[in-house]
């Protein structure tokens, strides 16, 4: 650990600049003598394809709930247009939408 006393905020700029390199160091060092950058690298790529995973599903159901919406909003509009003889108004639906 670090320990020190600074006067203002150039002073504390200076004395991380300072130190930074050498607790980065100390931090590569220790990832790679324990695999542990290899055990995060790996948990990164499962997240990346869990991530891609959901999205196509988002994607599929995003596209699913479209295609009802339009296939209703084109009836409706099939039976505004063409009325004919003995057709009884149906009310929109009321169906909500999320």
């Amino acid at each position: 650990m670090l320990y020190c006393t600074f006067t203002d905020a150039n002073d504390l700029r200076e004395k991380v600049a300072k130190h930074l390199p050498k607790i980065v160091l100390a931090v590569v060092a220790r990832l790679h003598r324990t695999n542990d950058l290899q055990k995060f690298t790996q948990q990164i790529n499962d997240t990346d394809k869990l991530s891609e995973v959901r999205l196509a599903q988002l994607v599929d159901t995003d596209r699913r709930r479209l295609n009802r919406i339009l296939a209703e909003l084109e009836d409706d509009l099939d039976r505004a247009v063409k009325r004919r003889l003995g057709d009884v108004y149906l009310r929109p639906s009321s169906e909500s939408w999320r």
